[in-house]
């Protein structure tokens, strides 16, 4: 590949160049033969281009958002709402929660 540079400018060229040579030769029984052969050659590079191509990369899915716990207070039998648990270390931060507490 090296030798060749860009695989899709020499396929060009080679395309060119054989349409050059088969209309050298109007009359002659090659220009069929030329025809199929530039048909070929440009399917083959076209596979091996292909078959060189990096592959996509699959965009990763987003990992899922982290769940969030939630509870309730009961006091004396009555339920207090639903807290996060950022809510009830607040809540607990203001002495409301003892060891008592059903969270």
């Amino acid at each position: 590949m090296g030798v060749v540079g860009d695989l899709s400018k020499y396929t060009q060229f080679q395309t060119a160049d054989a349409i050059r040579l088969a209309a050298s030769n109007p009359g002659g029984d090659g220009g069929m033969g030329a025809g199929l052969g530039i048909g070929m050659g440009m399917a083959m590079a076209q596979g091996l281009a292909q078959s060189m191509a990096p592959a996509p990369a699959l965009a990763a899915a987003p990992p899922p958002p982290p769940v969030e716990h939630v509870g309730h207070i009961v006091e004396n039998g009555q339920t207090k709402g639903f807290f996060s648990k950022a809510a009830l270390e607040r809540i607990a931060a203001t002495g409301e929660l003892t060891r008592q507490s059903h969270v």
